[in-house]
């Protein structure tokens, strides 16, 4: 079971607070953090089991619900809106005050940021503004359009904004970013088949009070100056470029346009210098930091190159079945039977 603890922080927009939630193995022992930035819509406490299900293997999860969002939302707010200036900024900077916040506390393990969806496109924007402060970073059903499309629909936005109020919500200014989305997956049970394969997650959803809010026409502004930003090439040449970073989508998620939105995206980090074939193709010298140690498995780098050895001398090990080998990865276990193993 893990522990849960909601908490409130002051927003970086000065009059706001923000609702956060941290989850922690019972054990205590934690072996990495884990900070989630939610989608459009939704909020923190919606991953609840995924985060539950990361404490059973050792991490700490934190994630706060974004402006205008969740428990962070104003009180009756008609529409999701994240403030009337620098919204998108605030957001990421308060994403940030939480990495401060959490990292002070558990100051000497690994800290992974992944954001899903609207979070996707918040992440890529702290991988910018805040480059080398995450140990690693997942990127999570996002997509990529050219600054010059983006800027189009901004300028829509900015009129509609204008004409009817930023707080306001424009069914002209959401066809243009959602119209299309569920029109892959007709004939179509709900106006969100969209968001999930499974028709509980999708039903579950719309019976949640916090979730499925109408987005202001001032969100989708700021929202889509964000993805500007991330899709302009000196901005992305200016992430840390030792920041592995795990692109993950659905293959039929209309966010990534199925896949190519995604596949844009991977490319234009590829442009701007950041070579995923350092992280993943590539050979590693033994003197090297691999990147699995960041994160403790029980089996030392000690045993994995005392096995390269043997592996290039042709020897095999006996199987740990039937022989412990000291590898290391019983010392996760509470018997922690490895201090009584051979070492190697």
């Amino acid at each position: 079971m893990a522990i849960c603890r909601e908490f409130y922080f002051p927003s970086s927009d000065g009059s706001s607070r923000i609702h956060a939630a941290e989850w922690m193995p019972e054990s205590g022992e934690i072996i990495g953090v884990l900070q989630i930035a939610h989608g459009v819509a939704e909020y923190g406490m919606r991953y609840a089991p995924f985060a539950e299900f990361m404490t059973e293997h050792g991490f700490a999860v934190v994630a706060n619900d974004h402006l205008g969002h969740g428990l962070s939302a104003e009180k009756d707010a008609d529409t999701l809106y994240f403030g009337p200036l620098d919204g998108w900024r605030h957001v990421v900077d308060d994403m940030y005050a939480l990495r401060c916040r959490t990292k002070e506390k558990y100051p000497d393990v690994p800290y992974f940021l992944m954001g899903h969806s609207m979070g996707s496109f918040l992440t890529r924007t702290y991988l910018i503004r805040y480059p080398g402060t995450v140990d690693a970073a997942i990127i999570m059903g996002t997509g990529h359009q050219s600054p010059a499309i983006v800027t189009g629909g901004r300028a829509i936005a900015k009129a509609a904004g204008k004409r009817h109020g930023f707080k306001a919500h424009s069914p002209r200014v959401e066809a243009l970013a959602f119209g299309a989305y569920n029109k892959a997956f007709a004939p179509n049970r709900t106006e969100v088949d969209w968001l999930s394969a499974s028709d509980n997650n999708v039903d579950a959803y719309i019976a949640d009070p916090l979730c499925g809010q109408k987005a202001s026409i001032g969100l989708f502004y700021e929202m889509l100056g964000g993805i500007r930003f991330i899709s302009t090439p000196k901005n992305i040449a200016s992430m840390n470029r030792n920041t592995p970073i795990l692109f993950i989508s659905g293959d039929k998620d209309p966010v990534g346009e199925m896949g190519k939105g995604v596949k844009r995206a991977y490319e234009a980090f590829r442009r701007a210098g950041l070579d995923p074939d350092f992280y993943t193709t590539r050979g590693y010298g033994v003197d090297e930091i691999l990147p699995w140690q960041t994160i403790d498995v029980g089996v030392t780098t000690k045993y994995l190159l005392h096995e390269r050895e043997k592996a290039l001398r042709s020897e095999a090990t006996p199987d740990c079945r039937t022989h412990c080998n000291g590898c290391g990865a019983r010392m996760l276990s509470e018997r922690r039977l490895c201090d009584e193993s051979p070492a190697v």
